[in-house]
């Protein structure tokens, strides 16, 4: 089972860098992604800083003249989630204690939990129905000024397809890699002499 993380985002302008980074790897990342992506990134300010080297399935990297592999971009296979609109949710009320013996106060509170649980089922429904899905991928140099500021590339301009602007909040879905168990290596014994 694949483990994933799941951040809050908030659409910036950033150093408008996105199109030279994107133009500067452009045939190295046709070859990882398998697309020719869009010239430029979304940039997003997320809610906590994130090394995407833990999550990276692919590099942009090259061989340098000794023999050493440089890695200049981690690349993460991600989802985001776009709220189409805002929906109120009506809270359940709050039972007046004060006035009412035990049994009344039992039945309210079994009430109250009716209604919890209904209130749970109906956002879960809202948050299916209200959010859009898209998948797409999140780049970061391997060593990053700022690790709560990630850029997300796709084949298509995001921002537009879903109309969005600067100071949005969208939710961004890391999933973990799977990790491979190193073999074991079997260590001899040395007999002394």
């Amino acid at each position: 089972m694949v483990r994933t993380v799941t951040v809050t985002g908030k659409i910036i302008s950033g150093p408008l860098r996105g199109k030279p980074l994107v133009d500067l790897f452009f045939y190295q990342l046709t070859h990882v992604l398998g697309f020719e992506p869009f010239k430029g990134t979304l940039d997003m300010k997320i809610s906590r800083p994130i090394d995407i080297q833990a999550f990276a399935t692919k590099t942009v990297d090259r061989v340098l003249f000794d023999g050493s592999r440089h890695i200049d971009l981690f690349i993460a296979p991600v989802t985001i989630a776009v709220w189409k609109k805002d929906e109120y949710v009506e809270l359940a009320e709050q039972p007046d204690f004060r006035k009412k013996d035990l049994r009344e106060r039992i039945e309210d509170l079994k009430k109250q939990q009716e209604q919890i649980i209904q209130r749970e089922k109906h956002l879960e429904e809202l948050f299916n129905e209200s959010v859009e899905r898209h998948d797409c991928f999140a780049i970061q140099e391997k060593n990053p000024i700022n690790r709560t500021v990630i850029e997300l590339v796709d084949k298509i301009q995001i921002k537009e397809k879903f109309g969005l602007k600067d100071g949005d909040i969208i939710d961004i879905i890391f999933y973990e890699k799977e990790r491979k168990e190193k073999p074991r290596r079997l260590k001899f014994l040395k007999w002394k002499k």
